[in-house]
């Protein structure tokens, strides 16, 4: 069987894909117009809502701010969900600050398949050698997905009173290695 971590492809608007540690099925597109109403209905169930902002809030944020990164994710053509990246250069940190996954989608997988190909583009694109984020500390259905996938707490609040998870790039480059073990 081939190592699905490494592949080749042209999708439907012909971009060309090859990218390793990376699921090719997922990728992450700039807000602009032809997409923003599109993201703007993104939604959560009402249990998560408490949990992350809207979409138009981090929007809102990121034009304020300049260090963050809004990106619609993608499935294969399918919008599915809403991130928000940067890095904070007073902190020397690179932080993954937002992850929507819209109701519709949650439950099938999505989540962990587009966070490890969004850890592995960071990982790339930044240089960096530790990515961070934050969630309160009763969203245990996050805290279980970044858990899983070597976030460690490192004992700091941010200023909203939320935990922050670290996950190195050494953690991460031996857990992808282990899982891809079957493949070989």
């Amino acid at each position: 069987m081939k190592n699905n971590m490494e592949k080749s492809f042209n999708d439907s608007k012909k971009r060309t894909y090859v990218q390793v540690g990376e699921n090719i099925e997922y990728h992450f597109e700039k807000v602009t117009k032809s997409n923003l109403q599109d993201i703007l209905n993104l939604h959560l169930p009402e249990e998560q809502k408490h949990f992350i902002e809207t979409p138009l809030e981090c929007l809102k944020e990121a034009e304020e701010l300049n260090d963050w990164q809004p990106r619609g994710i993608y499935y294969r053509d399918q919008l599915i969900g809403f991130t928000m990246y940067g890095e904070i250069l007073s902190e020397k940190r690179v932080w993954m600050d937002r992850l929507l996954i819209d109701h519709k989608f949650q439950g099938q997988g999505h989540g962990k398949k587009a966070l490890s190909s969004l850890i592995a583009y960071l990982f790339r694109k930044y240089s960096c050698s530790e990515i961070y984020l934050s969630l309160y500390p009763d969203n245990q259905r996050a805290f279980t997905l970044y858990e899983n996938l070597g976030f460690m707490l490192n004992g700091e609040l941010d200023t909203k009173g939320e935990q922050i998870m670290v996950l190195e790039k050494r953690t991460w480059l031996y857990n992808l290695e282990n899982e891809n073990r079957h493949y070989l």
